[in-house]
């Protein structure tokens, strides 16, 4: 085998390192890798999960959906989220190429689990159920707008914090 050539399992997918900067290494050192993460990166999957679903839970409690029928909870975790993942990305990609851990730990982890998008789509489900079509397609286009552009900017504010330095 090549440096070049990927090391596969029989069976087990592969995916481009270049695209997924949260595998192991980094693309300038193999062009590919197995999907299977090993197990130090579970366990820093799971416990920053476990800190995301508290922190989730937390504002669930702290804040109330309006009289309109709008989860805020869930849009501020979404779009809250989503702004500080890219943010991440920027920053641990940029400053911390060699801390494995991170962006499992922070990324799919902590922000994986308090962002939601399977209660998204179950509030979504019940607005349009109740027969609330305004706030359900208000709601839905505003949770996707404000995520994608709170990610641009996300990754913005990281590349510049990390340009400054």
């Amino acid at each position: 085998m090549t440096p070049n050539e990927p090391a596969v399992s029989p069976g087990l997918p592969v995916v481009d390192a270049a695209i997924d900067p949260d595998l192991l290494e980094r693309p300038d050192q193999v062009l590919r890798r197995e999907v299977w993460p090993g197990l130090e990166v579970m366990v820093a999957v799971s416990l920053g999960g476990a800190l995301g679903a508290l922190g989730r839970y937390g504002l669930a409690q702290a804040v109330a959906t309006d009289g309109l029928g709008v989860p805020w909870a869930t849009l501020i975790a979404n779009v809250g989220g989503s702004l500080l993942l890219g943010v991440l990305t920027a920053v641990a990609i940029a400053r911390f190429p060699d801390h494995q851990y991170l962006r499992p730990f922070l990324g799919v982890g902590v922000l994986g689990s308090f962002t939601t998008y399977s209660t998204f789509a179950v509030e979504l489900d019940t607005r349009l159920g109740q027969t609330h079509l305004a706030t359900a397609l208000g709601y839905g286009l505003l949770s996707v707008m404000l995520g994608v552009a709170a990610a641009a900017v996300g990754l913005w504010l990281g590349r510049t914090a990390v340009r400054d330095e």
